[in-house]
This record gives C-alpha cells, sequence and structure tokens, in this order.
C-alpha cells in the first residue's frame, strides 16, 4: 500500500458501477487502491473507492479494471461493507477507569488492531471503527483490560446518609476523583452477557394490589398474600387493628377512620358508653361508613411486653375471634393485615405465626372459615413471612426466592465476558440497584401525619472501581469520613434544658411518639425516644437533625402548657368548684377543664352562656340561671367556693415579701431569725445536736466528717399558687380523715437534688417525671428524708460545676403512716 501523503486522490465510480469495467491486472490494482471510507453525504450503503497514483507504477488500462471487477465484484463489495462501528459500554464502571487513568490501553489498542477508538464523553463507553474481524479482536484484547480493573463494595446502611448521598448528585463522582476511582451506586446480580433493554421500574402505585401467593385449603378456602390498601378492599369484611378504647387516631385505624367517614367513630364512640373499653384479645364489628367493604372487625391486638403476657396466644385469640364474627355474620371474605405489629411493637414474625395458626387450627378442626382471607400489607417484609408460612403449613413447597443476590467477596477483578460488535450501536443493560423499600401507600386521606406517599430508601451499595485496592481503601475511609462530617447527633440528656424537658419526655404518649417519627421519617433521620430512661436521641444531616429538634422541643413545649394548664385547673378546683345535679337530686361534678372554664367565664361576665361540645350534643350553660341545657334538657347547676368558709387560712405567710402573687426566691440574710431557723432544722437532723443548738455551723462540719463544707446561702422560695394548693389539699386530707386541719400531720422533709432541676421543682413542683432520677431503691416516687444527712449524700445532691450543692427543704402532707419492716 503506497503513502497516502505522497499521493493525489481521485475517486472513481461508486461501487455500482463497477460491473462496467474491463480486464485488469490484480496485483497492479491493489497497488492502487486506498482507504475505502464511507460517504457521509450518500445515502446507505453508498460507497466510495479511493485510489492513489503511484508514479512508478504503470496507471492500469480500463480493461484490466474491468476484469478486475469482473472477477472479484463479490469479494469487495463484502470487503466494503464489512467496515462498521461498534460500541463498547457492557462494563461502562471498567471503562471509566481505563479512560480517566489509563488512556494509554486505548491508543496501544487502536495502532495493534488498526480501528480508530473514540471514547465518550462520560468516559465510559467507547465507539471503534473497523472491519469486523479487527472490532472482534479489539474487544477481546480490551476486555483482558476490563479484568484488571479492581472493584469492591461498601454498603451505607443508615437512611440519614443514604439521603445525603441521593439529594447530592456530585457527592461520589468528588469522592471518587479524589481518590483516583469510580463510584457508583450498584445492584448485585449475575454479569449480564448480552445486550439486555433495561426493565423499567414500575410505580409503586402498580404493586399496591398485587396478588404475591394464593393458596386453597382442603376445604375450600383460598389464602391469598396481597400487597394492597386494606380500605380499597370490597370484602365482606376488613380488620382494623384498634386500641381498646376504639379511639382511632394513629396508623390503620386513622386511615380507615378518615377514609371511612366520621360515622365509624361515632358508632365505636356509642359502643364503649354501652359496654365499656375492649380489653387485648377481643373484637367489635361496625359497619364501614364509605369504604367498599361490608364490615369492620375492629380487633384489639396485644401490646407486645416480650412475651410476659402470653402475646402470642392473645393474638392467636384475636385472630380467631374474627373469625367467629364472620361466622356470625357468615361472611364469605375477610382481610387482615399483622395485627399489633405497628405502635403496639409486636414483632412481624411472631404475628404472622399466630395468624396463620388461628387459620391452621379452625382447618384442622373443620371449624367455619370464609371462601377467601387475603392477608394483606404494604410492606415487603411482612408479606414475605406471610408467603414462607402459608407454604409450610399448607403448601409445603419451598417459599418464592427473591431477586438473586450473589455474596460479594473482598477486592476481585471486573468482569470475564468480552462485548459484542455489530454494524449498529449495542445495547447493553446498566442494572440499577434494587434495595428494602418502606411504601407509605395512599388511603384516601393523611395518616400519621404523612401527607404524602414516598419510598424511602434505608441502605444502599456502593461500587467501587480503581487501577488498585490501596486507591479503594482509600476511597472507602474518606467516604466514611466525609458523610460523618456531613451528620450530626442531638442527645437530650447531654442538653442545657434536660432537667426542665424530663418529665414531659416521659409524658409523650404512644400517638405522640408516632406521630414525631413520622415526621422523623419526612426528615429522613433516626429518632429514638426511650421513656424508660427518659431521653431522645436524633441523628442524621445536620440541618434535618435541626429541624427536628426544633419539631421535639415544639412537642415537648405543648406537653408542659398542658401540664401547667391542669395545675391549674387543678387549683381552681380546690377553691371552686361547679357542679350539676343528677338524677335522684344527686350532684356531680364537672370535668376539670370545663370547671375552670365555667369559673373563668363567671368572673369575666356572671350572667354569660357558655357552651362546649359531647358525644351527646351541644351543651349549653347559663351561669346567670345557673342552668345546663343540652338537647332539650335542662338540668341545675351550681357553683361551691370551697375556700370561702376559711378564706383567712389561704392568706400568704407574713414573712414573705412583695410582690407576694407571683413566684421568686429571696436570699435570707445570714443570723436573721429566719435564716437561723431553717439552719438549725437542718442541723438537728444530721444528729449533731437539738433544735435548740446555737452553733449550728459546728454541728454541720462535724456530722460531715469536717471535710471543708460550708452552707453558702439559704433561700425563701415564694410561690404563691404551690402555697395555696398545699392548704387546700391539708384541708382535703383532713376531710378525708374526719379530722381538723391541725391535725394532719406536716413533716417538715428534706430533698437533695442538683442545679438544674432545683428550680424546676420550686417554680412547679415535684413531679413524676423526675422520679427515678438520682436513685430508687424501693422503686419509682418521689423521695424524701427525714435527716438532711441523707439528703446531703452526693449521689442525691450532686455537685454542680463550682462544686457546690442544693437541698430543699419542703412541708410534706403525710396524713397516717406506719413503719415496714424488712421481710
Amino acid at each position: 500500500m503506497v503513502n497516502r501523503a505522497e499521493h493525489q486522490k481521485k475517486p472513481l465510480k461508486a461501487m455500482r458501477e463497477v460491473n462496467a469495467m474491463k480486464r485488469l491486472d490484480h496485483v497492479h490494482i491493489v497497488k492502487y487502491f486506498g482507504n475505502i471510507i464511507k460517504d457521509g453525504n450518500q445515502g446507505p450503503g453508498m460507497y466510495i473507492i479511493y485510489y492513489m497514483h503511484d508514479t512508478k507504477a504503470a496507471k492500469p488500462s480500463n480493461a484490466a479494471l474491468a476484469s478486475f471487477a469482473a472477477a472479484q465484484q463479490t469479494l469487495l463489495v463484502d470487503h466494503l461493507l464489512d467496515v462498521r462501528t461498534a460500541v463498547f459500554d457492557k462494563f461502562p464502571e471498567n471503562i471509566y477507569i481505563l479512560s480517566k487513568y489509563k488512556t494509554d490501553v486505548f491508543k496501544e489498542l487502536e495502532r495493534k488492531h488498526n480501528v480508530k477508538v473514540t471514547i465518550q464523553a462520560d468516559g465510559k463507553s467507547v465507539s471503534i471503527e473497523g472491519t469486523r474481524d479487527d472490532n472482534a479482536n479489539f474487544g477481546h484484547s480490551l476486555d483482558k483490560h476490563l479484568k484488571d480493573v479492581f472493584h469492591d463494595f461498601h454498603t451505607i446502611d443508615d437512611r440519614a446518609r443514604v439521603q445525603h448521598i441521593n439529594d447530592d448528585p456530585e457527592f461520589l463522582e468528588t469522592v471518587g476523583l479524589k481518590n483516583n476511582c469510580l463510584v457508583v451506586k450498584h445492584v448485585e446480580g449475575d454479569d449480564v452477557q448480552t445486550a439486555v433493554e433495561p426493565e423499567p421500574l414500575q410505580p409503586a402505585t402498580s404493586r399496591q394490589t398485587s396478588c404475591l401467593y394464593s393458596v386453597t385449603l382442603p376445604s375450600g378456602t383460598v389464602c391469598e398474600v396481597k400487597r394492597t390498601d386494606i380500605t380499597s378492599l370490597s370484602h365482606d369484611a376488613i380488620v382494623n387493628a384498634a386500641n381498646g378504647d376504639l379511639q382511632h387516631v394513629g396508623g390503620l385505624a386513622y386511615a380507615i377512620a378518615q377514609k371511612g367517614g366520621s360515622g365509624i367513630q361515632q358508632e365505636c364512640n356509642h359502643y364503649i358508653r354501652n359496654y365499656g373499653k375492649l380489653i387485648e384479645g377481643e373484637v367489635m364489628t361496625s359497619s364501614p361508613g364509605n369504604l367498599s367493604c361490608k364490615k369492620i372487625i375492629h380487633a384489639v391486638g396485644p401490646r407486645w411486653v416480650n412475651g410476659v403476657n402470653h402475646e402470642e396466644r392473645t393474638l392467636f385469640n384475636c385472630v380467631d375471634n374474627c373469625f367467629l364474627e364472620t361466622e356470625k355474620e357468615k361472611m364469605q371474605s375477610i382481610a387482615i393485615p399483622p395485627i399489633s405489629t405497628g405502635i403496639f411493637g409486636f414483632p412481624v414474625d411472631l404475628a404472622v405465626k399466630a395468624i396463620v395458626g388461628a387459620i391452621e387450627q379452625r382447618e384442622k378442626k373443620n371449624q367455619y372459615l370464609p371462601q377467601l382471607i387475603s392477608l394483606v400489607d404494604n410492606k415487603s417484609d411482612s408479606l414475605q413471612l406471610f408467603e414462607t408460612e402459608l407454604r409450610q403449613v399448607f403448601d409445603k413447597s419451598p417459599p418464592r426466592k427473591a431477586s438473586p443476590v450473589k455474596p460479594s467477596s473482598s477486592i476481585k477483578a471486573g468482569p470475564s465476558h468480552s462485548s459484542s460488535s455489530s454494524g449498529t450501536k449495542t445495547l447493553c443493560c446498566i442494572l440499577v440497584e434494587v434495595f428494602f423499600l418502606s411504601v407509605l401507600e395512599p388511603t384516601g386521606g393523611a395518616v400519621a401525619g404523612v401527607s404524602e406517599v414516598f419510598i424511602e430508601e434505608e441502605t444502599c451499595k456502593l461500587a467501587i472501581y480503581a487501577n488498585s485496592p490501596q486507591d479503594i481503601q482509600r476511597c472507602k475511609l474518606d467516604l466514611d469520613t466525609k458523610l460523618d462530617k456531613a451528620m450530626a447527633t442531638i442527645i437530650w440528656k447531654d442538653r442545657s434544658g434536660y432537667a426542665a424537658d424530663r418529665e414531659f419526655i416521659v409524658q409523650l404518649t404512644q400517638n405522640q411518639i408516632r406521630r414525631l417519627k413520622s415526621e422523623a421519617d419526612k426528615l429522613r433521620v433516626n429518632l429514638t425516644v426511650d421513656q424508660r430512661n427518659a431521653n431522645i436521641k436524633i441523628n442524621g444531616r445536620q440541618a434535618d437533625v435541626f429541624k427536628m429538634t426544633e419539631i421535639v422541643s415544639a412537642q415537648l413545649k405543648n406537653i408542659e402548657k398542658g401540664v401547667v394548664e391542669k395545675k391549674e385547673e387543678e387549683l381552681v378546683a380546690l377553691a371552686r368548684q361547679w357542679e350539676y345535679e343528677e338524677d335522684g337530686g344527686q350532684w356531680a361534678k364537672f370535668d376539670l377543664s370545663i370547671n375552670k372554664a365555667l369559673e373563668d367565664t363567671y368572673l369575666k361576665n356572671a350572667n354569660a352562656i357558655y357552651s362546649y361540645e359531647t358525644s351527646d350534643g351541644a351543651v349549653k350553660v347559663d351561669i346567670g340561671a345557673m342552668k345546663l341545657r343540652c338537647g332539650g334538657t335542662e338540668i341545675n347547676v351550681r357553683r361551691l367556693d370551697l375556700s370561702k368558709p376559711q378564706t383567712t387560712e389561704l392568706s400568704l405567710p407574713s414573712t414573705w415579701t412583695k410582690p407576694l402573687d407571683v413566684y421568686g426566691e429571696v436570699t435570707i440574710g445570714a443570723g436573721t431569725p429566719e435564716y437561723t431557723a431553717v439552719e438549725t432544722a437542718f442541723m438537728s437532723t444530721l444528729g449533731a445536736g437539738t433544735l435548740d443548738d446555737t452553733s449550728v455551723e459546728t454541728a454541720f462540719m462535724s456530722t460531715l466528717g469536717a471535710r471543708g463544707n460550708s452552707i453558702i446561702e439559704i433561700k425563701r422560695v415564694q410561690n404563691p399558687t404551690l402555697y395555696k394548693q398545699y392548704l387546700l389539699l391539708r384541708k382535703e386530707v383532713a376531710k378525708r380523715l374526719g379530722r381538723q386541719e391541725d391535725q394532719v400531720e406536716t413533716t417538715p422533709l428534706w430533698h437533695g437534688t442538683d442545679v438544674d432541676t432545683v428550680s424546676k421543682i420550686t417554680a412547679g413542683k415535684f413531679d413524676r417525671g423526675y422520679i427515678g432520677k438520682n436513685a430508687a431503691m424501693y422503686g419509682n416516687g418521689t423521695y424524701f428524708a427525714k435527716n438532711s444527712s441523707y439528703s446531703a449524700q452526693p449521689q442525691y445532691s450532686h455537685p454542680d460545676a463550682r462544686g457546690h450543692r442544693y437541698i430543699i427543704q419542703t412541708r410534706v402532707i403525710t396524713g397516717d403512716w406506719t413503719k415496714g419492716h424488712k421481710v
């Protein structure tokens, strides 16, 4: 072949005219044919032949050309049409590493196989131009280099970190480039050897009504496992996982009540008023409201307490009672969710065994079963467990396997299959990672604070590609370091205001906790509420953690507000009591909140009318006429002033200083009678003398072992609300005991605490939220000591940063008491 640069190129006729040529010298003509290219300006399959004119060789005659064409036309056309473009993109990650960090590989292969190589912009695929054989040889050579690329996996199993990766599309690329690696989200599975179109991911809505498995029992009953929204089913009955009060305020119960309408809740309220609350294992059947089913069976499953209350047997009986309801109503179909596995905390696997066990027992005993039993949920783990249990009990066949997952080894080389080439672009499947998904199905209304359906990625597996194992290990460390820096953790016990919040954490209801966790799910943060230890932990991305902290703080503030309001209501009830007359002339007390509302209204306008709603309808209280009207019925109302007969006894102590109507702490001057009285009372209980001692400081030092302690200051707590409440409570105790108030024992006792808690107690009260904080030798409760030496111990009165300890003296209404003896 002559050098193209030295000769003039001249186009011959198109190949469709070659058959008109004459005889030529085969050897001679080959020297004049140069490169054969596809003319982009011509139509498909149209090729132009270029030849190089060699001045040292005689130009072939037309007759020679025609002869050559006649003899070699078929071979020549085949050769021309064999030049093609092939695309190699089957293992894009491996190709990327070569194109990014070993560019000399492609240059070497280009020269070796006489092909033109073009690396695509993303670096994850290459196109080549050459003959079929050259392309194939290139592919085999490339495959050997692809196998030299190392890869390993790195699992991120924290949803906050996964969310950070998902929200920052440049995160993986940035970390990879820094460490000479490529980091991508990966799915386990077999290597793809042929070009396969990727299967589109179906939206969640298309899977909501899929039947995953069914089996026909000997009795003819069909049991099916179904992924669906239970509120959309038209079965004869659907089972609602309810609480004993039949208040549908959370989870599935809330979804059913919202979609079914207010009539469901009203019917349940009516049942509770007439028959009382349900106990665990009991069921109640109601109408379906606006739902498509015919009946709703409200089943009260057990709360899980580690099996100590035989919860599995209770759940078994609960499901059996559901079937009894279907028998009584002659129902032919029923849908059952995994009862008690929500906020009741029942382990899903044990719940599934109990539910299927109830079906099995009725089948064995030839008892009534509906023709169709649908075991439904929208979570993959419970559905898989239902299927597995049904197969083991009734089908005896192995459970259906999920998508195959190959165990990953340590760092290993790349793929062993070579890419194929053809005249058209090869379409290769780039796999998409499939992880555990938690899908919240739409229910027609807001469910548990969740206003929309979302798919939450709990974990992800990253594939890391590099030229060396060292690069991969360095990349893993860098990934974890950067993710750690993006995260934050808030532990409520470590916060400065923890002492104030502690009592409200233990008062969180399960419904409130569920709503907080729902908010945490929206923000993709991890929330742990430990009421046993009165602690809350939030972990996730910094910005999201701070948002969640604000939400939790607002919830605790609401509880605090409720606690304060309840204290106010209790105090009002001790001084003013509103009552209504029942049949037979008996008087009944209004609810505390209504009592306070009536008193507040009365103080503003003694002739006003106060209205409120009850389950029986609207109620109006005519304060001026002292009448209550509801549904055409009118009854008498009265207001009792409990403090009026002994108003003077509710007066504040004369030693208090102004202002008297607000809370305050007043430092008592050393040496004053009040200071000395408190000091003496404190010292005497240390066993160093009597109440008549004058050298109280000496006594105090001796009882503490002369360790350099001293009294720093004594403060008087002026809390008019608590003081009046104390007087009224003493009057209440005296009334119960049938004694005069001065005969009720009120003992000055001691309580040691820490600096964060002392103001909470003095401004509020001794609250159950603090029980067991420092010690609880005889069980949970608020502890007081007769001897100050007991409360002065460091484990009760924790020293602050300055080494100061705090002890409260308080008068406690003890009433009658007796001394116990240890058995």
